[in-house]
Formats: structure tokens, sequence, C-alpha cells
């Protein structure tokens, strides 16, 4: 289960990764493929702050587009994409001419983004590390007398709460006594 969880992750983080790479070749294709002149006064979306964007700031645009592109097309491979596959998604980023198929890259992208975050998170957080807290560790603890012992803690949810467990070794470690407390707020815990 935990290979199959892997292998989802990293078909995420291709797709992710590759989806970037078509969104910034389409707007490295778009960019260089338009003639946007400063004399241009109806529309004002050219103009920016520092002056008119012409055909000097259209190129930079596109390279530094192109340069996403690289990298994000790097990314794709080093986690597992083949070249054949990434060369196809730069053409067709670069085939990109209209506004709604900026559009359509710019969401396809977010959301191979935003699910390959969230299979990351799913993954980090499996039960197996979870019950890393549940198992007791040996700590110094600073008791309400202000003396400091060496206490068995452990960490884990009861009745979605966090409960926290001190024990206390007796007859040189022949056995340990517990103590729970649940004094914390509650946590909303999902699996």
């Amino acid at each position: 289960m935990k290979r199959k969880e892997e292998l989802r992750l990293q078909v995420a983080q291709v797709h992710a990764a590759l989806s970037v790479a078509r969104l910034a070749a389409g707007i490295a294709g778009i960019v260089a493929n338009c003639n946007l002149k400063a004399s241009d006064s109806r529309n004002p979306s050219i103009h920016s702050e520092g002056g008119d964007w012409g055909e000097e700031m259209s190129t930079v645009v596109a390279s530094a587009a192109a340069l996403v592109a690289t990298v994000c097309a790097e990314a794709a491979e080093s986690v597992g994409a083949n070249r054949a596959h990434v060369a196809s998604v730069i053409s067709t980023g670069l085939a990109t001419r209209t506004f709604a198929d900026v559009l359509t890259l710019t969401a396809t992208a977010a959301t191979c983004l935003r699910g390959a975050a969230t299979l990351k998170l799913r993954f980090a957080n499996s039960p197996e590390d979870r019950n890393i807290l549940a198992r007791d560790s040996e700590l110094l603890v600073l008791l309400p007398s202000g003396r400091v012992q060496l206490r068995m803690v452990c960490i884990y949810l009861k009745h979605n709460k966090l409960t926290l467990r001190l024990g206390k070794k007796h007859l040189h470690g022949v056995f340990t006594r517990f103590k729970e407390s649940c004094n914390f707020s509650s946590l909303s815990y999902r699996n």
C-alpha cells in the first residue's frame, strides 16, 4: 500500500511539473508571437508604470517564461517524466494562441499543483508517522515542585483529544505506573 501511495504521489508530481511547464511555454509562445506596439492606445493593459510595453518587454517576458518552462521540464524529468512526453507538453504549450487556452492551462496547472500538494501531505501524515508520537520515550520532565526527573512520555489521540501519558518507573524499572492527562483542547482529526 505504501508503494502504491508513493507511485501515486510521483505521478501527481510529474503531472504538476508538466502542467506548469506547458503553461509557461504557452505564455512564452503567446508573448513571443504578439506584436504589441507602444502606440496602441486602445489597449491600456500593455502600459506599465515604467513606460510602454513594447517589443523589448515582450522579448524579456517571453525569455523569462521560456526559462520557467525549461526549469519545470527538468523538474518533471527528475521526478520520472520521459523526454518524449516533456517535448510533447512543451510543443502543446507553444501552440497556445487564445485567451481560453491560457485560462485552461492555468486552471489545469493550479489543479495539478493542489492535487500533488494534497497527496504529499497525505503521504507525509500517514498513520505510521502519527503512531511515532504514541510510542513511549524517556524525557526529562519538569515537575510542579520544580524538580526535573526522567519520565516515560507518550502523546496520542484519544476520543479526538490530545492525551499526554506520563510514566514513572518503580523498583528500578521493574514496573511503570502511568498517569494520563487530557486537559488539552480537542483537535479536528481526519484520516
